[in-house]
């Protein structure tokens, strides 16, 4: 919430999402630890679901698992795209004021249009702080989407894991390590002239 790798971010509004985000990993360490005498339990059912059922049914434990560990990462990246998209196309839309152009969403184009004064007024209030406050927007959904994308890149690893476990075909790779007469190299066909056809 100060400045990090060197931007002046606005103070006020780095500090609000500072705190929500704060206040949301707070709760869900909260509700965690509440739930912790589970996850001696979630460890022990992943154990025997590796052992009864696989390597691939244990994999797939530990991505749900990471996936409900990680949901307040998941849900303040949410959060902040909606913020940041809502504050992209509000600063899109100002702009086209003083452009005088306005959106067409019959013909999907812009048309030109005569805005009054107020309304060019009210359009530079409005447009000077909502771009000043973008590079701060921007900082936060920066950072939770590397953090969304770690996370997702971490399951897509280990379910890349379980498609090569499920498509390595594990006994024929054994029988031909052991029995290698067993899969023959090549097929050779002898053509037997028989002397009844003449």
């Amino acid at each position: 919430m100060g400045n990090p790798a060197g931007f002046k971010l606005n103070t006020e509004l780095a500090g609000v999402l500072g705190t929500i985000s704060l206040i949301a990993i707070q709760i869900w360490s909260t509700l965690w630890w509440l739930l912790g005498f589970f996850l001696i339990h979630l460890i022990k059912v992943v154990a025997v679901f590796g052992s009864l059922f696989g390597l691939t049914a244990a994999a797939a434990l530990i991505i749900d698992t990471i996936s409900l560990a990680t949901t307040h990462v998941s849900i303040l990246q949410w959060l902040l795209t909606l913020l940041y998209s809502w504050q992209i196309q509000a600063v899109d839309a100002l702009w086209r004021l003083f452009r005088g152009r306005k959106w067409n969403p019959l013909r999907q184009r812009l048309d030109s249009y005569a805005y009054s004064v107020e309304q060019h007024i009210v359009g530079s209030l409005l447009f000077t702080p909502l771009l000043l406050l973008l590079p701060t927007t921007s900082l936060f959904y920066i950072f939770f989407t590397i953090m969304k994308t770690t996370i997702s890149f971490v399951c897509i690893t280990i379910q890349f894991g379980i498609s090569i476990i499920h498509a390595t075909p594990y006994i024929k790779i054994f029988f031909w390590f052991m029995r290698r007469k067993r899969f023959p190299g090549a097929l050779w066909f002898e053509i037997v002239v028989s002397e009844k056809c003449h």
